[in-house]
């Protein structure tokens, strides 16, 4: 399981090949619903990270993961931290950075 920044600055959970947005945050768990509209899907995971990683999920019957999808957001979400940590940095090496970082990573 992996946490992203959305774009509202709200972490969404990556599993899978499905991406997630925050449901409900109770005190031991966090409920999760798939952030596409008409999907059913949901998953669930330990409200503190230290209680380990175990997810949960069911019910992902109308569509199938979308690697693109989730690369796209996850530049998306690198962009938006590296412009944060280096302000002064020209837009191009940012973009740059951050395709090159999620290329490494797919290798």
């Amino acid at each position: 399981a992996e946490f992203v920044e959305s774009q509202q600055t709200v972490d969404h959970l990556v599993y899978r090949g499905y991406r997630y947005r925050p449901k409900k945050i109770n005190l031991t768990t966090v409920n999760w619903i798939c952030v596409r509209g008409a999907c059913k899907g949901s998953a669930t995971t330990p409200a503190d990270p230290g209680q380990g990683s175990a997810v949960t999920e069911d019910n992902h019957i109308s569509h199938a993961p979308d690697p693109g999808e989730l690369e796209v957001f996850t530049i998306r979400s690198t962009m938006k931290s590296l412009a944060v940590e280096r302000p002064a940095e020209p837009p191009r090496r940012i973009v740059a950075d951050a395709i090159t970082g999620a290329s490494q990573v797919k290798m």
